[in-house]
């Protein structure tokens, strides 16, 4: 479910001192309080623990430097680190060094990656100083902490020595470490907006008692940080437990010898459940996620009537439909129920949990739309499927050479052939298109002007000509294959080749089809030759979905 960060903010946290350690081995950044921090006689330990009321993204830690305050000592290396307190946990750290950037006081030292912080969780920032001069001269009720609106000081300063830790509150440092009254409140925290904000593929995630893997998609920001937390001891975070922008949380679940069990991840600041069944529950169906039927988009993107949708879930069955089976609306006792009426299934591949449907054409252009599966086992939780007028996805053919390229499903116009890098298509033994009819299925390149039909889904509203108050195809039905009616869009999409605009000859509902959309245009001059050519279908309302081509000169 998709929630926005209001006051999202990038973090510097500041630590104050004077010279600290040379030798960054001094502090064992391992754990935080009890003695965790293992460093060596001598040297002292200053920093402060807080939480947050708005999720940040901390991007550099600093450390004072009291030889820019006037005070008589050189700047040495300084360790500082950043702690999760509610789970123990080091998230990052950096040394502090005299080639640091100084800003007043302080110098600044960038994290490798950035670290997304929750408003959850309790935190420290922390660094080791040397035996004197700390902030001399800084009285100790001065206001030299910066306090930013999202930051809650829970006890700002924090100073040890040794072996020990002991939280002081600011300015109340005990009698015996008189000298530390000239350390005062001397962290400092800068925020500026960047405007981040974070979603997640699902709101959780149930598994049976047998428990199995499991992973949900992160939509980010470039450059928004993130994290993960919260996770017991029965969920073990496989890959993704830290990251930036988008990303995937991949987890596994240990089989259950027992009750039920929950457990609510944070992830990028959003709340993930995590449920397993008791032993000996009835493998009653769950729905996990429904996403687009062309991009498997992420997020909680809303969804068109008579478009495809991918249902992804438990307990679907074992067995899988052999090919196409619209418009039944059962199989094996399996049905897809939307508003509680059995609906039309493309495909059920049970064995992987998956389902493959068109939404029904009446569905609104709004609201939320009720979606559950039903089996002799019983009936799923209801899945609420956000609505929109549409949800353009353009459908890709995978390469085999190149995972990351996202060819888009285009085929040059009345023939089989389809556009692609020639490396692609031999990739995928195909014919050279030179050598057989164009009812043959091959591949090539596209040329300027040749014509091109782009196939995808979530155009919206189609009726016969496009008539804004014509009939839309009844559900279960599919448009006439000889194009007697031709049902297009009401609304006509913007399409760009390479950045430059195509002319849209037809746009709607491919004859033979329901949920498949098609877009005619020819390849405008202009657009340069390559082998990922961008091509980008628009909406008005601003749904849009790009892919690539491969162009020749």
């Amino acid at each position: 479910m998709k929630m926005s960060i209001a006051g999202n903010f990038v973090l510097v946290a500041c630590m104050g001192a004077i010279a600290a350690m040379a030798d960054t081995a001094a502090i064992s950044f391992g754990g935080f309080g009890g003695g965790g921090f293992n460093y060596t006689q001598g040297t002292y330990l200053a920093g402060f623990e807080f939480r947050l009321q708005a999720a940040i993204s901390v991007t550099q830690l600093g450390f004072y430097d009291a030889s820019s305050n006037g005070q008589p000592q050189t700047f040495q290396n300084a360790p500082v680190g950043l702690w999760d307190i509610t789970t123990n946990t080091l998230l990052g750290s950096v040394t502090v060094t005299a080639a640091d950037p100084l800003t007043g006081f302080f110098r600044y030292a960038a994290l490798s990656t950035p670290i997304a912080l929750n408003t959850t969780d309790t935190y420290a920032v922390a660094g080791i100083t040397g035996t004197n001069y700390y902030t001399a001269g800084v009285p100790p009720n001065s206001s030299s902490v910066v306090v930013n609106a999202p930051v809650v000081y829970l006890a700002p300063a924090l100073e040890s020595s040794g072996e020990s830790s002991t939280l002081h509150e600011p300015d109340s440092f005990p009698a015996d470490y008189g000298y530390f009254a000239d350390f005062g409140s001397n962290f400092q925290f800068t925020t500026a907006s960047n405007n981040c904000t974070y979603s997640l593929s699902a709101a959780g995630q149930k598994f049976p008692a047998s428990g199995g893997s499991g992973s949900v998609s992160v939509t980010a920001g470039a450059g928004c940080a993130w994290t993960v937390t919260g996770s017991p001891t029965w969920i073990t975070i496989s890959s993704g437990s830290t990251g930036s922008g988008n990303g995937t949380v991949n987890f596994t679940v240990s089989p259950n010898t027992g009750g039920p069990l929950s457990a609510t991840l944070t992830i990028a600041g959003q709340t993930f459940t995590v449920n397993v069944a008791a032993v000996g529950t009835i493998a009653v169906p769950v729905i996990n996620a429904i996403v687009n039927g062309a991009t498997f988009q992420a997020g909680n993107n809303p969804s068109a009537a008579n478009s495809f949708v991918s249902l992804f879930g438990l307990n679907f069955g074992t067995e899988d439909t052999k090919s196409n089976i619209f418009p039944t609306t059962s199989f094996n006792g399996l049905s897809v129920l939307v508003n509680g009426t059995a609906i039309p299934l493309y495909f059920v591949v049970g064995s992987s949990g998956q389902i493959n449907i068109v939404l029904p054409s009446e569905l609104g252009a709004s609201g939320n739309a009720a979606v559950e599966v039903m089996t002799a086992q019983g009936t799923s939780a209801s899945f609420p499927l956000a609505l929109a007028a549409d949800s353009v996805g353009i459908f890709r053919i995978g390469d085999p050479s190149n995972p990351k390229r996202m060819n888009g499903a285009v085929l040059f116009s009345n023939t089989a052939w389809k556009v692609m890098p020639l490396s692609m298509a031999t990739a995928l033994g195909f014919p050279s298109c030179a050598s057989v009819t164009t009812v043959s299925i091959c591949g090539k390149p596209a040329k300027v002007g040749d014509q091109i039909q782009i196939y995808l889904t979530g155009l919206g509203k189609a009726t016969p000509n496009g008539d804004p108050n014509g009939k839309v195809l009844p559900t279960g039905s599919l448009a006439p294959t000889d194009g007697s009616v031709l049902y297009k869009t009401v609304e006509t999409p913007t399409v760009t080749i390479g950045g430059v605009p195509a002319v849209v000859e037809f746009s709607g509902i491919a004859p033979g089809n329901a949920g498949q959309n098609q877009i005619n245009v020819a390849v405008p001059s202009g657009v340069q030759p390559g082998d990922n050519v961008p091509l980008v279908v628009t909406m008005p309302d601003g749904s849009t979905d790009t892919v690539t081509i491969a162009i020749t000169g």
